[in-house]
């Protein structure tokens, strides 16, 4: 009966270790579960990520082409607006020439209407 009662004790240890072992197991397999959500969780973020950066590449892209070409323009319009400048100073020159050309021929033309007038008297 000692050996019973042993065997026994001896059982009812090793239900209760076997009952510790099967909750660390259920622990350890809850923990898992919850890791690997986390690491869906995570990969999707992640993957969202990806592709929000892929999109902002793109944009950063388009605004960069569109900062050269801007910068292409605003040259070609500097360049345009210096060779404007370039004929308004000749056109003004032309100008100022004509007037001096048109002064002498007037003062020209008083003089032969003075001799003219003279002539006739």
């Amino acid at each position: 009966m000692k050996e019973l009662d042993r065997l026994h004790a001896e059982n009812e240890k090793l239900k209760a270790e076997k009952d510790a072992l099967e909750k660390q197991l259920a622990d350890l397999a809850q923990r898992l579960a919850d890791a690997e959500k986390k690491n869906e969780d995570l990969m999707k973020e992640l993957d969202r990520l990806r592709g929000e950066n892929e999109k902002l590449k793109a944009e950063k892209a388009a605004m960069e082409k569109q900062l050269a070409d801007l910068a292409q323009r605003l040259a070609d319009a500097e360049k345009k607006n210096a060779d404007l400048q370039k004929q308004l100073e000749q056109a003004r020159g032309e100008i100022e020439k004509l007037k001096a050309e048109k002064a002498a021929l007037e003062k020209n033309l008083e003089d032969a209407n003075a001799k003219l007038a003279e002539l006739q008297q």
